[in-house]
């Protein structure tokens, strides 16, 4: 007998009871109806671990049904068992396709377990995929700026202006990545960007006018380019200018300072850095402001008020020096002393709508003289900046604060007709909603907040926050 027949012989021999084995293993019609009717009843009667339970148990005999995958990765990001919520994703991708949505999921739980070039395979292969939306693109030039891969960064961002040329964050995130080398191609990317989204206008006009139009080996023009890139939030290109700024000047006091900051706001060590600054020019205004938020940060404010001291008598008249000495008791606890060099810094600057703002900003979110000195403060701003859609938005905030629900409604709402893609203005909607009961609304409007993430990441997190809270197993 040859080994084909051998073969033949043997597997009919074992089928009949590889074949009883099987269907002995296989779980019977009555007890799949009996686990998905138990699902429905959980899922009806929100209780999230008896639903977890159940589909796992299903999935284990039907791992096909990618939906159940799906959802047991919802109910996993839930209650924050992140890993689980990675391995059922990737389930599903086996069994279907993950949509745009549930695969920025995949990569963001990724990136939260700690497998950040894992979530970028996954983006990268979604942004190249037909019918894919920007936002993979977006979460790979933020995820490698974020690992400072400013390189691959650069490289996505312009993957991303290519692929989607009319959209103002390509464009802007490809200018400011290329702008530190001074290119006419960044200059123009981030000129296209203010003529298609006027909202880019402030940041677009604060980055030109700080880097020059030609190239050059000044210190101080990438110190100033630096501090441009720092007040918009971009720490991770401000450091890359404050190092090319000492690279030509290796004794810049100010620019070892500031690098110290970026540092820190990165969550690095900035000390070494600060401690070669007051080295170089103790005396320097703008050192000794960065040592007392060093010092502040580190829970000593009390070191950090000899430091603002000595700025804010170097320098008087600048209010700024005020609203920190403000933050600085603040944090010892002392809110309405705090709340006094606030209202120091409007002094100084009447007609800048800028610390009215932050003055009535202070005073709702620590709920102090709000009738008093927050609502006439946000009447200030309204008045001194009319055209803002942020000054209608603040007023609601702070009617919101004094239980006005309809005063704050109307304001938000106009706050709305000027501009709808503002995220902190459907944040305090989706909360006013939350707080009138009108829970459908409050879900349209948080996650409207949530969908602006990029432009406020802020907004978008509390938004989100919210969401779970109150809406759970609706992303």
């Amino acid at each position: 007998m040859n080994v084909s027949s051998q073969v033949k012989k043997w597997g009919l021999i074992l089928l009949p009871a590889l074949l009883a084995v099987f269907f002995q293993l296989s779980p019977s019609p009555a007890w799949i109806e009996q686990k998905l009717h138990a699902a429905q009843v959980a899922r009806q009667a929100q209780q999230p671990a008896a639903l977890a339970r159940t589909l796992n148990a299903l999935a284990a005999v039907q791992p096909w049904r990618s939906g159940m995958w799906l959802e047991l990765a919802e109910l996993a990001q839930e209650r924050g068992d992140l890993t689980a919520a990675v391995n059922a994703y990737q389930q599903a991708g086996q069994w279907g396709r993950l949509s745009n949505d549930q695969r920025l999921a995949l990569g963001r739980a990724l990136v939260q377990v700690g497998q950040p070039d894992e979530a970028l395979q996954v983006w990268g292969a979604q942004a190249r995929m037909a019918g894919a939306d920007e936002q993979a693109y977006a979460e790979i030039v933020s995820l490698n700026r974020a690992l400072g891969r400013l390189p691959a960064a650069r490289q996505a961002a312009r993957e991303w202006k290519h692929t989607w040329p009319l959209s103002p964050v390509a464009l802007y995130q490809a200018g400011i990545l290329d702008l530190l080398d001074q290119t006419q191609e960044a200059r123009r990317d981030l000129e296209e960007c203010r003529r298609l989204d006027e909202d880019f206008a402030g940041r677009v006009n604060t980055l030109l006018e700080a880097y020059p139009e030609q190239g050059g080996e000044d210190a101080y023009a990438y110190l100033k380019a630096g501090r441009a890139l720092a007040d918009l939030g971009e720490w991770d290109l401000a450091a890359e200018a404050f190092r090319t700024s000492l690279a030509l000047e290796p004794a810049y006091a100010e620019a070892w300072a500031l690098l110290g900051e970026s540092r820190q706001q990165l969550g690095q060590d900035g000390y070494p850095q600060l401690q070669q600054a007051l080295e170089l020019n103790p005396r320097s205004t703008l050192v000794q402001v960065l040592a007392a938020l060093y010092w502040r940060r580190q829970g000593q404010p009390e070191r950090a008020l000899a430091y603002l001291r000595q700025a804010v008598t170097a320098e008087p008249e600048e209010p700024v020096w005020q609203i920190e000495m403000g933050n600085t008791f603040d944090n010892m606890g002392d809110s309405r002393l705090a709340l006094q060099y606030y209202q120091k810094a409007v002094a100084l600057r009447p007609r800048d709508p800028v610390y009215w703002r932050l003055l009535a900003e202070f005073s709702a979110s620590h709920g102090i003289q709000l009738h008093d000195v927050g609502l006439p403060a946000a009447r200030q701003v309204l008045a001194l900046a009319p055209a803002q859609a942020e000054s209608y938005d603040l007023m609601g905030s702070v009617l919101l604060q004094l239980n006005d629900p309809l005063g704050a409604e109307r304001f938000l709402h106009q706050a709305l007709r000027k501009d709808a893609e503002l995220a902190a203005v459907h944040l305090h909607l989706g909360q006013l909603y939350l707080n009138t009961g009108n829970m459908d609304l409050a879900y349209i409007h948080l996650k409207k907040a949530v969908s602006l993430t990029i432009q406020d990441p802020a907004s978008g997190y509390l938004a989100d926050r919210l969401l779970v809270h109150y809406f759970p197993g609706s992303g």
